[in-house]
């Protein structure tokens, strides 16, 4: 069993692109992984939390992770593209959303 943060974009979607997320957990969960979905922690009203703050959970959680799943449209999202580079430099594996 891998364990695999979501990664995609998240600001400035309707409902944080909540769906998008809950759809890949729920299928990458069917494979036997087990997953971190940065939208849980996410919190209701964005502006309690900078995006350059809100970064340092995700880079977290992508430390304690094998892999990293990009979903769809993940390069238009600066903290994506952010993690992704770590995850690069942190030799981390990596899946796409086809």
């Amino acid at each position: 069993m891998s364990k695999v943060f979501i990664s995609g974009a998240i600001k400035n979607q309707p409902d944080f692109n909540r769906a998008a997320f809950y759809r890949a957990e729920m299928m990458l969960t069917k494979q036997g992984h087990a997953v971190m979905n940065p939208v849980k922690l996410h919190p209701e009203d964005p502006s309690l939390f900078d995006p350059s703050e809100y970064i340092h959970v995700c880079l977290a959680m992508i430390d304690i992770c094998d892999m990293v799943y990009f979903l769809d449209g993940w390069e238009k999202s600066v903290g994506s593209r952010q993690e992704f580079q770590y995850a690069m430099e942190k030799h981390k594996q990596f899946d796409f959303e086809v």
